[in-house]
């Protein structure tokens, strides 16, 4: 370690001081003790002449080298989402309507692409949350070229992933460097450039002393704050092992480094883990107080009050803030047809000083539309606006796969598995072609090829169909038959979306249908034949989560008319509405209220066309579909509690909902018009889908133990 005694003696020829330079190891969440270090330094007039830092400690060496205070730099930590930035994908409120209804028919997490064949994405998160922090930040110095122009000259490292090298970024783009650094595998995709395939550049150098040193530093000062070694009792896990083997490999490259610096500060990080960004403010004090057990030895390297006001001015007049006013927008790395329509949809930010935040916003919400895995921006010194578009590496087409489980005691258990494939920019930007597939209690086969009109919000969406669904029939509780209904049609569809929460549509329809007994009594004659349709819907879809919602409302109201039905001498018009709505009543509870109702009108409807209650969310103590009316109410009043995070790959968090149902029939079939229950389940989010476990108590002691695997509201 270094004697602060002789930097501290004072010659009287005023020698220059030493230069002092600061590594800054990676870290995960761990790194943002480094914020409370370079804090200390400051009070304590600690100059900071080179700085090189890995991965979390890249990040933060970066902001504070392109001229922000550590007070700023922990203003931005606690003022981040960081369930946000490691979600991987933009927050469902953020997705296209489209995209919406992706998550709600398939909610895993199960995507791969039929670009050259069957392929999986690079990983779980593009990076666009954090890409997007990063181009903010280090915006004014898009155009700095070297890294030694910044206010403090700056180096990060990366390990190209394809050489099998490290590589230190010393020029460029400084928003890519520090992406790059922070590629953490298993966390986030590697940088893909021209020039190479970059991963966290602590895989081959976490403690960068030796770049410190060749930067010019006299004295360099360490910051470890990586993970030690866990134990032999602490190794009871996969995960565990695999982190281990990591940390691993790069130790003896650690020590090698921790030998080259002359002052080493590890602050005491038991507790914290990579990923644990829940208190940041917490994790800066700890770096504070390891400077603080320091002072001694930084002592000798502090300047008077003048030179340290010097020291501030010098760096001041190095730092960048006039950022051009963009007047042209160039995307790189898009094909033709998607660079256009994204043009199109940033052409408001032209012509006026650039606003961040809403850039942001609008680029994280054409990557909800789910045609690009990221997108970034920079404005150059001429006034082009460039987004930097990175498209997903496995398709267009995209295919997503799901199952559908509705399980309960009593013998019931309908199963449907099956996936949507789309095509995105058939025939123009925006157009797509998507196709559904089932099999199981529903076998579906459904195209649709969606367009917009003339790039506007009116839209035509022709559709193909064949549906063949099975449904059971009851009497007195008793399941009497099974019905299976065959459809058949072409219609097509024109629309408006009004915004990426709703959207309006009219359709008119030619069908064959035909429906028959199965099994059981022949309670319903067979049926076949053509008719026409037609209808009305309206969707509001304001959920925060598509399967699992804590606040939002979702609304859906139709009407469909039913002409020229075989056998009818009359036409049938359908209504239904459903309204529900979730409030948060604590930062880990929400309550909710759900009412649906509807009824059939001109005349009576048979019992395939009535509406169903019964089973999971939907009189839950009853059988899936035990009541059929032409008119029915149903209102759900409930609580919802999250419970903690789950292991991975159990899923996200566990969710307790505990809710009471009341249904109304009204026709005189039903004598015992109104259904009273209440439940009990617990839910997670997992790879398959929302997953719900739960048990039903209704009047006349009916009761369901379910198990379902899909929506529950």
């Amino acid at each position: 370690m270094l004697s602060a005694a002789p930097l501290a003696g004072a010659l009287q020829e005023d020698p220059p001081r030493p230069r002092i330079g600061l590594a800054l190891s990676g870290g995960g969440a761990r790194g943002l003790a480094h914020i409370g270090i370079l804090r200390w330094f400051e009070e304590h007039r600690i100059p900071v002449d080179y700085i090189a830092g890995t991965s979390m400690g890249g990040l933060a060496g970066g902001l504070y080298a392109t001229g922000m205070t550590p007070d700023e730099m922990a203003a931005l930590v606690e003022d981040t989402d960081w369930d946000a930035i490691f979600a991987g994908t933009p927050p469902y409120p953020d997705l296209g309507f489209r995209r919406k209804e992706d998550e709600r028919e398939f909610a895993t997490a199960i995507e791969f692409g039929l670009r050259d064949g069957v392929r999986m994405p690079r990983g779980l998160n593009e990076g666009h949350a954090i890409g997007l922090i990063l181009n903010r930040v280090t915006l004014p110095y898009d155009t700095a070229g070297s890294f030694d122009d910044l206010p403090i000259p700056f180096r990060t490292l990366a390990t190209d992933l394809v050489a099998g090298d490290l590589v230190v970024f010393d020029e460029g783009s400084l928003a890519e460097a520090l992406r790059a650094t922070m590629a953490l595998p298993g966390i986030f995709t590697p940088l893909v450039t021209s020039e190479g395939v970059y991963a966290d550049g602590g895989l081959l150098n976490n403690i960068p002393t030796d770049v410190v040193r060749e930067m010019g530093a006299d004295v360099v000062i360490a910051v470890n704050v990586g993970s030690p070694l866990l134990g032999r009792d602490e190794l009871d896990g996969l995960l565990d092992i695999l982190i281990q083997s990591v940390a691993v490999m790069g130790i003896q490259n650690d020590r090698l480094n921790l030998e080259l610096a002359d002052i080493v500060i590890e602050p005491d990080l038991a507790g914290y883990t990579l990923l644990d960004f829940q208190n940041p403010a917490a994790v800066v004090d700890t770096g504070y107080a390891a400077a603080a057990d320091h002072a001694a030895s930084l002592a000798g390297l502090a300047l008077d009050e003048a030179a340290w006001r010097q020291h501030l001015e010098d760096r001041r007049s190095r730092e960048r803030v006039p950022v051009p006013v963009p007047r042209s927008i160039e995307v790189v790395g898009s094909n033709a047809i998607a660079a256009r329509g994204l043009r199109e949809r940033l052409l408001d930010h032209l012509d006026r000083p650039l606003a961040s935040e809403t850039l942001e916003r609008d680029l994280t919400r054409i990557v909800g539309d789910g045609r690009f895995a990221s997108l970034g921006y920079r404005v150059t010194a001429d006034g082009r606006l460039v987004i930097d578009a990175v498209e997903k590496s496995h398709g267009p087409p995209f295919v997503t796969v799901g199952l559908d489980v509705d399980a309960a005691t009593g013998g019931m258990l309908d199963v449907s598995a099956g996936g949507r494939v789309t095509f995105m920019d058939i025939g123009g930007a925006g157009a797509e072609w998507r196709t559904d597939l089932k099999v199981g209690i529903q076998d579906v086969a459904v195209t649709e090829y969606f367009r917009p009109v003339n790039g506007s919000r009116w839209f035509l969406a022709p559709r193909a169909w064949r549906l063949a669904v099975t449904e059971s029939l009851f009497e007195n509780g008793n399941r009497i038959a099974e019905v299976r209904s065959r459809d058949t049609g072409i219609g097509l569809d024109i629309g408006f979306s009004l915004n990426r929460w709703s959207e309006v549509r009219a359709g008119y329809e030619a069908r064959g249908t035909s429906a028959s007994i199965q099994t059981g009594n022949p309670v319903l004659p067979p049926r076949d034949g053509r008719f026409r349709s037609a209808f009305l819907r309206w969707v509001y879809e304001g959920y925060d989560r598509p399967v699992i919602p804590t606040r939002g409302l979702y609304a859906r109201a139709e009407t469909r008319w039913f002409s020229d039905e075989p056998d009818l001498v009359a036409d049938l018009v359908r209504s239904e509405l459903e309204v529900a709505a979730f409030q948060p009543v604590s930062p880990r509870a929400s309550i909710f209220a759900r009412a649906a109702a509807g009824r059939t009108f001109l005349r009576d409807a048979l019992p395939v066309q009535e509406f169903a209650l019964g089973g999971a969310a939907r009189m839950s103590a009853w059988n899936r579909g035990e009541f059929r009316d032409g008119r029915f109410a149903l209102l759900s009043l409930g609580y919802i509690r999250n419970l903690g995070a789950l292991p991975p790959f159990f899923g996200d968090r566990l969710y307790a909902a505990g809710f009471y149902e009341a249904g109304r029939l009204f026709s005189a079939a039903n004598p015992e018009s109104v259904l009273h229950d209440f439940a009990l389940a617990l839910g997670t989010r997992s790879p398959l889908g929302a997953l719900w476990l739960g048990g039903a108590w209704g009047e006349g002691g009916e009761t369901r133990v379910f198990f379902r695997i899909g929506r529950l509201f």
